[in-house]
C-alpha cells in the first residue's frame, strides 16, 4: 500500500489541474475528464473514488463495466486535451483519436489507460453510491454544484496497480 499513498499525494495535486478517467469497452474506450475524488482506505483496501454525473457518458460505461483507470499528465501538460474531454461527449467523439492521445493496455485490469500520463491508476469498482436530492448533502452545496439537480454517481474503485511513467 506504500505505493499507492506514495503517489496519492501526486494524484490529490493533479485533481486540481484535471486527469482522464478512462472507461468503457477495452477495444472502445472513452475518455472524461475528471477534477474530483480521493484517495483513501476504505473496506481495508485502497480506494479511489471517481464521481460521475449521472446524465454523462461515462455514468452509463461505469455501470456497465467492473474496470476503470484514471490518468494524470503531468503539471502543465495535455491542457487542451483535458478540456477538450471535459468538453465533448463520448457518444460524439472518440476523444482518444480526437486529441491524438494514445491508449495502452493496463497491468492490472482490462481497460487501457493514457500513454502520454505520467501517472496511472489501474482500479475495479468495488462500490458505487448514487448521490440524490434527499441524501444528506449540504443545502449550499447542492445549490452551487447542484442547481439543475443533475448529480454524482461516486465509484469506488480498489486501486489494483499504480504506477509513474518518466
Amino acid at each position: 500500500m506504500n505505493k499507492v499513498f506514495n503517489l496519492s499525494d501526486k494524484a490529490i495535486e493533479s485533481l486540481d489541474i484535471g486527469g482522464f478517467l478512462v472507461s468503457g469497452e477495452a477495444d472502445s474506450p472513452n475518455l472524461m475528464t475528471i477534477g474530483w475524488g480521493s484517495i483513501g482506505i476504505m473496506w481495508g483496501k485502497p480506494i479511489i473514488t471517481v464521481p460521475v454525473r449521472f446524465s454523462r457518458y461515462s455514468h452509463d460505461l461505469m455501470d456497465k463495466q467492473s474496470e476503470f483507470t484514471v490518468c494524470f499528465p503531468k503539471p502543465g501538460e495535455l491542457k487542451k486535451e483535458i478540456a477538450f474531454c471535459g468538453s465533448k461527449s463520448g457518444r460524439e467523439y472518440n476523444k482518444a483519436e480526437e486529441t491524438g492521445l494514445t491508449i495502452v493496455e493496463s497491468k492490472a485490469v482490462k481497460i487501457g489507460n493514457v500513454e502520454e500520463c505520467s501517472l496511472i491508476f489501474e482500479c475495479r469498482i468495488v462500490a458505487k453510491m448514487d448521490l440524490t436530492a434527499e441524501s444528506f448533502l449540504d443545502k449550499e452545496l447542492l445549490e452551487k454544484w447542484y442547481p439543475e439537480r443533475n448529480l454524482h454517481t461516486i465509484y469506488y474503485g480498489e486501486i489494483l496497480n499504480c504506477y509513474e511513467r518518466k
